[in-house]
């Protein structure tokens, strides 16, 4: 192990970011850690060796935060939850338990909900509230959206032409679902 957090690796994502992950312990159904706001997989340096005991567990950085690259696009629950199946995907396993705490459990339900075959169980710790209609006007959360995006060091405003636009295939679960669909399709049917 090279790190108190695991065995460290890097899952490339289709636009060329990659997110920083942690590993520990073997078996199946393998559990990752999904962090709050600003939080990283050092949040949970306690839990994984415990979790590590009788299974494989994983933490990662999201998009901008720990050793992961910056996304330059919109971060919303979508786009978090499909950079989320994409990890997984590397991870190579066929079924996750997902944790998520504070701003991870909208993150973790909203992947079960586009994939709920490659969901063994969710644990919820903390998690925002979802009930509160303030906190999901557009405002506030454009608001929580770009404080995010400061405290990772991006800009929360678009960034200078240039760049390539990605489709939405590339930037959302159901978009992420139906690649996954199409590249693991039997051909016989």
């Amino acid at each position: 192990m090279h790190s108190a957090f695991g065995e460290p690796g890097f899952a490339r994502l289709p636009d060329g970011r990659r997110l920083h992950y942690g590993t520990q312990g073997s078996g199946e159904p393998t559990v990752v850690f999904e962090a709050g706001l600003g939080g990283s997989r050092t949040g949970w340096g306690l839990v994984l060796p415990m979790v590590a005991k009788s299974a494989r567990a994983v933490a990662y950085d999201r998009a901008g935060l720990g050793r992961s690259d910056r996304d330059p696009h919109r971060r919303d629950l979508d786009r978090m939850a499909a950079d989320l199946g994409h990890l997984l995907d590397h991870l190579g396993s066929e079924r996750y338990i997902l944790a998520g705490h504070s701003l991870g459990g909208p993150i973790v339900r909203t992947y079960a909900a586009a994939c709920p075959e490659r969901v063994a169980g969710l644990l919820l710790v903390d998690q925002a509230a979802e009930d509160v209609g303030y906190y999901y006007k557009r405002a506030p959360r454009v608001m929580a959206l770009t404080v995010q995006t400061v405290l990772v060091g991006g800009t929360p405003r678009p960034a200078p032409g240039g760049e390539r636009v990605l489709t939405e295939s590339e930037t959302t679960v159901s978009g992420w679902r139906g690649r996954r669909r199409a590249r693991h399709a039997r051909p016989d049917g």
